[in-house]
């Protein structure tokens, strides 16, 4: 079906005709493109909750995992003009964990951030040390201007967490999820140290 309506907006037999097929194409293409996506994300999410993901367990430079998601989603955020900014502690532990699921968790919650704001809006993205020889990765969305945000039913918002709460769980740590419409949306995943991994 995307592949399909990607083949008829380039229109290779010749035009559509009017511009309204155009516009009903395009909307098949996202639709179908979504709806893949979202099933992606459910596979993966049984794959996790069935203990079939493979980790691979070793020291990490969360800086560095954090540091490459916020490239790989700067060109997005920047189309939605949504300004994001990084504050990174230089004083935090060494990790213990997989890094293939550490950076997908920490990419989707960017994500999910980015796709929750509107143009103008702030995304900060930090890392720090938590409670209990743990490290964090804090993901903040606030609104544009100095009016209240406007949040997503937390459900909502819950439900685009399922699979990066999983991959961090599946790595000894834990996300959790703050809202006030005075501070905006809070995200933070929390790890254990490699100290604390190893006892």
């Amino acid at each position: 079906m995307i592949d399909l309506a990607g083949a008829m907006l380039k229109e290779p037999y010749g035009p559509l005709g009017d511009e309204r097929y155009r516009g009903c194409l395009a909307e098949i293409k996202a639709s179908g493109e979504a709806m893949l996506e979202r099933v992606g994300k459910l596979l993966d999410l049984a794959a996790v909750e069935a203990g079939s993901l493979h980790l691979e367990p070793r020291a990490l430079d969360l800086n560095d995992v954090v540091a490459d998601c916020v490239a790989r989603l700067q060109g997005e955020a920047a189309r939605g003009r949504i300004v994001m900014r990084t504050s990174f502690s230089t004083d935090i532990g060494d990790l213990e964990a997989d890094e293939r699921s550490v950076s997908r968790a920490a990419s989707l919650v960017i994500e999910n951030a980015i796709r929750r704001s509107v143009a103008g809006s702030q995304i900060i993205v930090s890392t720090g040390s938590a409670e209990r020889a743990a490290i964090a990765v804090r993901v903040r969305g606030t609104s544009a201007g100095h009016a209240p945000p406007a949040e997503a039913p937390r459900g909502d918002v819950e439900d685009g967490l399922a699979l990066p709460r999983a991959l961090v769980e599946a790595n000894g740590g834990r996300l959790q999820l703050s809202a006030r419409p005075e501070d905006g949306t809070l995200v933070e995943i929390i790890m254990p140290t490699h100290r604390a991994a190893n006892g």
